[in-house]
């Protein structure tokens, strides 16, 4: 049930901070945001339709300041050969022959 009052003593209580960003820290988020739902299996268009959804605010965030193109060619700069592609193929790349997936 919810509080009428906050509690700033509660641990459990939500809590926003905004945290100013640089045009550099943006380009990082992007990145991130595009690289996981890649690792995930989310296409080059899906994931373009995150970033252009207002519900998905912080990729949101990154489209409307620095517009569809910047966005498009991270997508496809990650997708075409992003950091998981040159893991996989690193010679000294230890052998995951016999993991168990989590």
């Amino acid at each position: 049930m919810p509080k009428a009052k906050y509690d700033p003593d509660d641990p459990m209580e939500l809590v926003g901070v905004a945290v100013p960003a640089s045009p550099d820290a943006l380009d990082a988020m992007a990145r991130v945001f595009a690289d996981e739902f890649l690792r995930i299996g989310y296409s080059p268009d899906q994931i373009l339709g995150l970033f252009e959804d207002p519900f998905y605010r912080a990729p949101n965030q990154v489209y409307v300041a620095c517009g569809e193109q910047f966005v498009r060619e991270i997508i496809n700069d990650l997708a075409g050969a992003g950091p998981s592609a040159k893991l996989a193929s690193r010679p000294d790349a230890p052998s995951t022959e016999g993991d168990v997936a989590p």
